[in-house]
């Protein structure tokens, strides 16, 4: 992911922010929810590195700090643990060798336990999970599977 290659993880940090920013002022609508933003931002950067540890998570990190930015009553830590929510829910989801799936209440009742929850009432995360089961995360609204799948 950008700015590896520069061997400090301040530095990687501050070119992956850079990156994050101008890809999602290109790509994200003011005023989206976060599925939305989440996929507007997946339709410019359909490669995000969910497989690359601490690439993805620079990635996932500057993602949730720029919606938080935009995003009115959001803190970007927040944000952070329902991307990668949102992410473990799009492959349980979407991903048919995944049984049982979650109920949309284990959802709600799981992110009650996090700081989400103490952060916002349940009714969003039931919101995202509709969202999500309706329509996939990835390039365009599709992207069901997981991470191995997409790479094939």
């Amino acid at each position: 992911v950008c700015g590896d290659s520069l061997g400090d993880r301040r530095a990687a940090a501050a070119a992956t922010a850079a990156v994050v920013e101008a890809l999602w002022d290109l790509a994200v609508p003011a005023g989206p929810g976060l599925d939305e933003a989440l996929r507007a931002f997946l339709d410019i950067l359909p490669f995000l590195p969910l497989a690359s540890g601490r690439g993805a998570n620079r990635v996932i990190r500057a993602v949730a700090k720029r919606y938080a930015d935009d995003a009115d009553g959001w803190s970007p830590d927040v944000v952070y643990v329902l991307i990668y929510a949102l992410i473990m829910l799009q492959t349980d989801l979407h991903n048919p060798r995944v049984r049982p799936k979650i109920s949309e209440a284990d959802f709600v009742q799981s992110l009650q336990r996090t700081i989400v929850g103490a952060a916002r009432p349940a009714a969003p995360a039931r919101e995202l999970y509709r969202a999500i089961k309706a329509r996939p995360l990835g390039a365009r609204g599709g992207g069901g599977g997981d991470v191995d799948d997409q790479r094939r």
